[in-house]
């Protein structure tokens, strides 16, 4: 992350480009750092590594205009949704997203998205040999599998 002086900056050079939001512009653990940024930038402030667990989100009321989730952060689905309700309850948004991370973890955050505002599941994609069958990509979009819960299963082994 940037210094927030530098952050205020370069965000302030972005706008021009539409920019959604921007994610984790300065070190974690510090707040009122992020709500320095936020308060100077025309470009929304997300937290990542700053929010990991739900407790994380109340804390960053006021300091950011979203979080990010990653189920392998927070510790699964269960955590996820208190971080979503209390996100929602403080007026954020929400990304869920990934860590580099086989289909399984990326087929459950996927199941989340209709409580989000952006998804970021691309994980599976930056994984080679993934073992498991789950969330499939066609194009820019997410497809789930049309199985019972997650709807993932072990890849068949190809032929030797």
């Amino acid at each position: 992350g940037w210094e927030p002086e530098t952050a205020v900056k370069v965000l302030g050079e972005l706008a021009r480009f539409d920019i959604e939001f921007c994610e984790q512009p300065v070190a974690a653990g510090k707040p009122e750092r992020m709500r320095f940024v936020r308060e100077r930038s025309k470009i929304p402030v997300f937290a990542d590594e700053s929010c990991r667990i739900p407790s994380d989100v109340a804390m960053l009321a006021g300091c950011v205009d979203g979080i990010v989730i990653k189920l392998v952060k927070c510790g699964g689905i269960r955590e996820a949704m208190a971080m979503i309700h209390i996100a929602r309850a403080l007026g954020m948004r929400i990304m869920i997203g990934c860590m580099i991370e086989s289909s399984i973890l990326a087929t459950a955050g996927a199941l989340l998205t209709p409580l989000v505002d952006y998804a970021d599941l691309d994980g599976p994609l930056l994984v080679t040999d993934d073992p498991y069958e789950g969330v499939a990509f066609d194009g820019a979009q997410l497809r789930l599998a049309d199985e019972p819960g997650l709807g993932v299963r072990l890849r068949a082994a190809a032929p030797t």
